[in-house]
C-alpha cells in the first residue's frame, strides 16, 4: 500500500502559501461582517466586476462573451467544453499552452511537483472521460486550503493536529496536493483508495488521526472491518468527499465510527464549495468566502427560490490566475434557505444522458430511487434498451428484494426496458476517476 507522509517533506508554509493564507483570512472578515443578503449581493458585484474585467483583458472571455450582454439572466455559463477547446486562449500571459500542460500531466508524477516556482497543474476529467487541464497559482491554491482549513476542519476540530487522507495519490489530481501542501498545517497521511481495506484499518489504528477525509465507501468499508475485529476506531472528525453521501452509508459510517460523518463537496477545477456545519442537518454551507455560487435553470437564469432544483454555477473569486466565472458543473441541487447560503446535498448529475432505444432519459431521474433494503445501487447500460442494476443490499436481502428494485427503475423509466438485476457485496470504483459512477452509459456513447 502506497503511504506517503508529509510532515517531513512537504513545504512548511512557503512565501506564497503564508501569502495565500493570509489574503483570505482578511478576505473572509469583510465578507463575515455582512449580512446575508449583503454578502449575496457583494458575490454577484464581484462576480459582474470579474466578468468585465476578462471581458477586456482575456482572449477566452473575449470570445465567450463577444456580442452578449453582462447581466444576471444574460451572463454567458462557462462550461468545460469551452475551457478544452480554447484553453490556449483562457491560459494567455501564463506562459503555459494546452501543448505544455499535456506534456506536464503526461510525464511520470510525484506527489508535492509543480509545474514551475508559481503554478501547479492537475488533470480532471471528472465524469466525462476528456481531459481537461486545471491550472492554479499556488498562491490562489493556498487561499482555499485556508478556506477549507478554517470552516472545514477547524470549525468542527480546534485541536486537530494530525489528518489522513485517502483518495487518489498517485496522479496530477487536485485533492492529493491540497494534502500535500497542508503538510505546513497538519502531520499529514496520504494513502491510496484502492488499498487492500485491511491495511488502510491498519494505518488508522495506528496513525490515530484527528481527521479523515475519504470516500464514503471507505468509511463503511473500515467501520466493517474494525466491528468483525472487535476493534475502536478512532474519534475522528470525518469528511466525506468525491460521492454523493448516501443515506444508507451514512448509516453504516455512524454505527462503526465514534462520530458521524461530514459532507465536503469540491471539485478539481473549483476548490472547495460546501461543506456540512451540521452532520445531522444535510446541508452545505457555501464557501461564499470563495465563490459566488449560484443555480441555473436551463435558459441560464438565476433560481432564487428554495427548494427549486438548478445547475450548479460557480465563480471562482478568490482566483487570480485563470479564474472561472459562471462554470456550470455537472451537479444538480436546491437551496435550502432564503439567504441562499446553504444547499441541499447535490441531487445527482445531469451530464450524462442514457439513449434507449429513440428515447433519451437524463441521469439525474435514475439517481434518486429509493427501495428499503436496497443500501446503493448502479445503472448500467448493457445494450441499446438493456439496463443492469448492480446494488448492495442493507443486511440479509428481503424475498422479493430484486423485483421491487426492478419494478421501481421501470416505474421511473415510464416505457419498458429490459432491466437485469445482480446483488454485490459492495460497489466498487471506476479505476480511473476513484468515483462509484451510479449511471453508466454504453462505451460508445
Amino acid at each position: 500500500m502506497t503511504v506517503v507522509p508529509t510532515a517531513a517533506g512537504a513545504p512548511r508554509l512557503g512565501t506564497l502559501v503564508v501569502e495565500g493564507f493570509a489574503r483570505q483570512r482578511l478576505r473572509r472578515a469583510r465578507i463575515e461582517a455582512l449580512t446575508p443578503a449583503a454578502r449575496r449581493q457583494y458575490g454577484w458585484a464581484d462576480t459582474l466586476a470579474l466578468a468585465t474585467g476578462l471581458r477586456d483583458g482575456n482572449l477566452g472571455y473575449r470570445r465567450l462573451y463577444a456580442g452578449r450582454d453582462l447581466g444576471p439572466d444574460t451572463l454567458p455559463m462557462l462550461e468545460k467544453r469551452h475551457l478544452i477547446a480554447w484553453f490556449d486562449e483562457f491560459a494567455a500571459g501564463t506562459g503555459i499552452t494546452r501543448q505544455t500542460a499535456d506534456r506536464y500531466t503526461a510525464a511520470p508524477f510525484q506527489l508535492g511537483s509543480q509545474y514551475d516556482a508559481s503554478h501547479l497543474l492537475f488533470s480532471s476529467s471528472g465524469s466525462t472521460g476528456t481531459p481537461l487541464p486545471v491550472l492554479y497559482h499556488l498562491r490562489d491554491f493556498a487561499q482555499s486550503l485556508e478556506a477549507f482549513t478554517a470552516r472545514a476542519v477547524r470549525s468542527a476540530r480546534p485541536d486537530a493536529r494530525t489528518l489522513l487522507y485517502i483518495g487518489l495519490v498517485d496522479r496530477h489530481n487536485g485533492g492529493n496536493a491540497w494534502m500535500y501542501h497542508l503538510g505546513g498545517e497538519f502531520d499529514v497521511r496520504l494513502a491510496d483508495v484502492f488499498a487492500p481495506p485491511e491495511a488502510l484499518l491498519d494505518l488508522v489504528l495506528d496513525f490515530q488521526p484527528d481527521v479523515v477525509l475519504t470516500r464514503p465507501h471507505i468509511l463503511v468499508q473500515l467501520a466493517g472491518l474494525a466491528a468483525a475485529r472487535h476493534l475502536p476506531l478512532p474519534p475522528a472528525h470525518l469528511l466525506s468527499v468525491g460521492e454523493g453521501l448516501q443515506p444508507e452509508q451514512r448509516t453504516a459510517i455512524e454505527a462503526g465510527w465514534p462520530g458521524p460523518p461530514h459532507n465536503s463537496y469540491s471539485t478539481v477545477e473549483t476548490g472547495p464549495l460546501g461543506y456540512q456545519r451540521d452532520a445531522g442537518v444535510e446541508t452545505l454551507t457555501v464557501y461564499d468566502d470563495l465563490h459566488h455560487v449560484e443555480l441555473l435553470d436551463p435558459a441560464g437564469r438565476p433560481i432564487t427560490e428554495p427548494g427549486v432544483p438548478g445547475r450548479i454555477a460557480v465563480t471562482t473569486l478568490y482566483r487570480q490566475t485563470l479564474p472561472l466565472v459562471r462554470y456550470r458543473i455537472g451537479d444538480v441541487a436546491v437551496w435550502t434557505d432564503a439567504d441562499l447560503g446553504t444547499l441541499s446535498f447535490p441531487l445527482g448529475r445531469d451530464a450524462t444522458v442514457l439513449r434507449l432505444g429513440a428515447r433519451e432519459v437524463p441521469e439525474l431521474p435514475l439517481w434518486s430511487i429509493r427501495v428499503d433494503g436496497v443500501r446503493q445501487y448502479q445503472l448500467i447500460q448493457r445494450g441499446p434498451e438493456h439496463l443492469h442494476i448492480r446494488y448492495e443490499p442493507a443486511g440479509t436481502p428481503a424475498p422479493r428484494l430484486e423485483h421491487a428494485l426492478r419494478d421501481a427503475v421501470q416505474d421511473r423509466l415510464g416505457f419498458p426496458v429490459t432491466l437485469t438485476v445482480e446483488p454485490v457485496e459492495a460497489l466498487l470504483p471506476d479505476q480511473t476517476t476513484g468515483k462509484i459512477k451510479r449511471v453508466v452509459p454504453l462505451p460508445a456513447q
